[in-house]
């Protein structure tokens, strides 16, 4: 089972082809699919990721300072 996701959170992000890699390089090892845009002030994702990978990507998005602690909006009903 895959579990639907998404969150928004202003931030001041530096260059953002860097972040944008990190977390490409960090999400595809666990098999996250979905999208992400990345401004130099804030992103927004939408994301689907295996139920039984969802706490290391909760544990990944806490090493990141401000996405610590992000709401995380989790769909309620899931068509796999």
């Amino acid at each position: 089972d895959r579990l639907m996701i998404s969150f928004y959170k202003y931030a001041k992000i530096g260059t953002t082809e860097i972040f944008g890699y990190h977390v490409y390089l960090a999400w595809n090892d666990v098999d996250v699919l979905g999208s992400v845009y990345i401004a130099h002030d804030r992103i927004n994702a939408q994301l689907s990721v295996p139920a039984e990978n969802f706490e290391v990507l909760k544990k990944h998005l806490d090493t990141i300072s401000f996405l610590e602690n992000v709401r995380l909006n989790v769909a309620i009903e899931h068509d796999n």
